[in-house]
């Protein structure tokens, strides 16, 4: 069977937050910090699953170049204190989340360099209502 050539840009990842769809985007990351479920032996061996109904609370961070207008349009819908949509769609894969309900959990650092393009990470947290993670 013939082989086929996989492709990823970052370049084809649509992040769009509180309804802008964002520029300059050098780097996302979804984290689920929390298992879906423990485990718990008793003392006869049996063991029990224990469903943890914090699973599908995630933390995304969003780092975007220094240069872009989208971190203008970060900074209002933080200062707002908005609770708004996120999704991240990997437009040549099956990767997809999907946060209805996000919140802003931290300001960027600001940095400055005579030599160096910096980036500003947006960290956002919420419930995912979609994760795959898929390939392509």
């Amino acid at each position: 069977m013939a082989q086929t050539a996989k492709t990823y840009g970052i370049g084809e990842l649509s992040v769009i937050v509180g309804g802008f769809l964002m520029e300059g985007i050098e780097s996302v990351t979804v984290e689920f910090p929390n298992d879906k479920a423990s485990s718990f032996i008793d003392g006869s061996g049996n063991i029990t699953r224990i469903l943890n109904a914090g699973h599908k609370y995630c933390e995304i961070s969003i780092a975007i170049s220094q240069t872009s207008e989208s971190n203008l349009e970060m900074q209002n819908l933080f200062d707002t204190d908005a609770i708004i949509p996120v999704i991240v769609k990997d437009q040549r894969g099956n990767s997809q989340f999907t946060v209805g309900e996000a919140f802003f959990i931290a300001r960027p650092t600001a940095e400055f360099s005579k030599e160096d393009l910096n980036n500003r990470e947006w960290k956002l947290a919420g419930i995912a209502e979609v994760a795959i993670e898929g390939g392509n």
